[in-house]
């Protein structure tokens, strides 16, 4: 009986959708799935205005054929808008299959962030074996919609107005990387695979953290993606007295700057320490360096090789490298001094040995290096996978 009630429902919401009200745009997914099929395929195609063209190339369509192209280009016509439309129209395609449909919606959305709305799921009708629509799912719409629109434009505006002028294409990057590492709490709450979740709620997983950087980066002109694949979980891996390591479902960037280069970034494993330190390994990588420990859903992605190296985070600000073989001189030569009696060291660290371990077998040569006439010391030592922070207070 309450399903019969409920199709009734279903049946008045869409009779007055169909005479000209507005309860399309605004239609419940459980409304609209309860509908028969003939009842869906009367649901006006469109609705509100396309959102204005930012202008900046978007490479998941490029992984496409035509067809699917197609595909992405009636996605962005119908979710892209005011008020995004419930049904959208794929008829033009001439043999469209459901894996076709799941490539091109996953691109789509890899390449969008702005549209934080869509939940990236559907159903879909068909005739015959032929997809012929499709009825997104939204988490917003409406007023509600307009109003978290305008939060995240404001967080957005906020960030991009503080940049430092005159920066480099590096810079910028290395300056959006670190806004949204001190923006975002890991933490899977609210809209948490959004970019609206990164900035607005300041909570995110790994798809807002990436989803976020993208957008910034899109503001400010860069072509930039969001990518899906797998990867260590360093979260786990941080708060583990083991450090162990597991594989997780994770996302994290490709961007192309302004010197002709592309790079790999991952915000979220760079804001993996327990405190307010932003970490920087997985700034700027090739393709052959992020590989090492992310792998790639290849099934949707055919990603650029960005061979290069000098660009990444130690390189650019000339932090440099330490290993088992370095001098007591060097190591000492990479320590600065960040406040009276406080001394700090970030490097890569090329060793296969326990960062603490490795220091700890050199303090008191290091502390004679530095502070020669230090009467106490205390420091602490946090790593990233490759890259480690020494702080070091000394009393003398």
């Amino acid at each position: 009986m309450k399903r019969q009630w409920n199709r009734i429902l279903a049946l008045l919401m869409v009779l007055a959708c169909l005479l000209g009200g507005s309860g399309c745009s605004s239609m419940p997914a459980w409304v609209r799935d309860l509908l028969p099929e003939d009842v869906r395929n009367q649901i006006p195609l469109e609705s509100g205005e396309l959102l204005p063209d930012d202008g900046v190339p978007r490479y998941g369509r490029t992984l496409l054929d035509e067809e699917g192209q197609y595909v992405y280009d009636q996605l962005v016509r119908g979710i892209r808008r005011t008020e995004p439309s419930q049904a959208i129209d794929l008829s033009g395609a001439k043999s469209l299959t459901q894996e076709e449909l799941n490539r091109a919606v996953e691109l789509f959305s890899a390449d969008h962030p702005e549209c934080f709305w869509f939940a990236k799921s559907y159903s879909y009708a068909s005739k015959g074996d032929r997809i012929v629509r499709i009825f997104p799912d939204y988490y917003l719409t409406g007023d509600e919609l307009t109003a978290a629109r305008a939060e995240l434009d404001a967080a957005v505006d906020a960030i991009v107005e503080a940049a430092p002028k005159d920066a480099t294409a590096i810079e910028l990057a290395l300056y959006y990387h670190d806004a949204v590492a001190h923006a975002v709490t890991y933490e899977k709450v609210g809209y948490h695979q959004t970019a609206y979740g990164a900035l607005v709620e300041n909570k995110a997983v790994c798809a807002g953290y990436a989803a976020a950087y993208q957008l910034l980066m899109h503001r400010a002109g860069f072509q930039a993606l969001t990518v899906i694949g797998t990867s260590v979980d360093r979260v786990a891996e941080a708060s583990s007295a083991g450090g162990a390591e597991e594989s997780v479902l994770h996302a994290w960037n490709v961007i192309w700057l302004a010197n002709g280069y592309c790079f790999y970034t991952d915000v979220t494993w760079d804001d993996s320490a327990a405190d307010a330190h932003t970490f920087h390994y997985y700034f700027n990588l090739s393709l052959d360096e992020m590989a090492a420990d992310h792998h790639v859903d290849e099934s949707i992605f055919t990603l650029p090789a960005c061979s290069h190296t000098g660009y990444d985070y130690f390189d650019t600000l000339a932090l440099g490298s330490l290993s088992d073989t370095s001098s007591i001189d060097t190591i000492v030569q990479t320590f600065r001094l960040v406040e009276p009696g406080v001394y700090e060291a970030n490097f890569r660290f090329e060793s296969d040995r326990n960062a603490f371990e490795w220091f700890k077998a050199r303090d008191s040569k290091i502390l004679a290096g530095l502070a020669p006439h230090a009467k106490s010391c205390s420091y602490s030592v946090r790593s990233m996978a490759g890259e480690v922070l020494i702080r070091l207070e000394i009393t003398e």
